[in-house]
């Protein structure tokens, strides 16, 4: 039978013990603790169509969640944990991808106004979040109205231009590195990056191919 809810205070223990989110302090975290749509699942159940990926961002709280690309037939695995959906999962993928339940457990949902809203007051955010479309492109856009011309995305904390080159590599990794083979095929590679759900690929030298999500 499908999992039971989590409570308020439950809520508050999960998302500070949530690598993306744990640095936020504690205020921020009980007002982010209650942006969250629960939802309990059970197997075979559908979270997302194809392509409606793309609206929110998911957050697997317990059980298995399947993110698929029916037309390719690629499947990735999501456990307890994970993030999925708006600026977790890679921009090309959003369009062709659904997310379907493996066991009974339960998923989080937070709004995409929700998730850009929290990334402007926490830019540092943004980095996990690479998906994320710049806030004036956002459904319910949040931006300001004035005349500069530039978005909120690139106001950020009050003005201050956001620094990408101070941030370290280690800050943007979410897991480690997958490794192929140098003789390995564009096509074998390609179809390991969808099975894996990652987005680019990076030459690491003799010993292989580096694909970093």
């Amino acid at each position: 039978m499908p999992s039971s809810l989590p409570a308020a205070g439950d809520m508050l223990a999960l998302l500070a013990a949530q690598p993306v989110f744990a640095p936020l302090d504690s205020t921020a975290l009980r007002a982010l603790a209650a942006q969250w749509h629960l939802e309990s699942t059970a197997p075979g159940d559908t979270l997302a169509e194809q392509g409606a990926l793309a609206d929110r961002l998911g957050w697997v709280i317990a059980g298995t969640v399947e993110l698929c690309d029916p037309d390719l037939e690629h499947t990735v695995h999501l456990s307890a944990g994970a993030l999925f959906g708006l600026g977790a999962t890679p921009a090309t993928l959003l369009g062709h991808w659904q997310a379907t339940v493996a066991g009974d457990g339960v998923v989080a949902w937070l709004p995409a106004s929700a998730l850009q809203a929290l990334c402007l007051q926490h830019p540092a955010l943004r980095y996990h979040f690479a998906s994320l479309p710049a806030a004036s492109q956002m459904p319910g856009d949040v931006s300001d109205s004035g005349d500069s011309g530039d978005s909120a995305n690139d106001r950020l904390d009050g003005g201050t231009q956001l620094n990408r080159l101070a941030v370290s590599v280690r800050t943007l990794l979410r897991r480690a590195p997958i490794c192929l083979a140098p003789g390995t095929s564009v096509q074998a590679v390609a179809a390991h990056m969808c099975r894996e759900g990652v987005s680019s690929v990076m030459l690491a030298g003799a010993e292989g191919f580096c694909t970093a999500s």
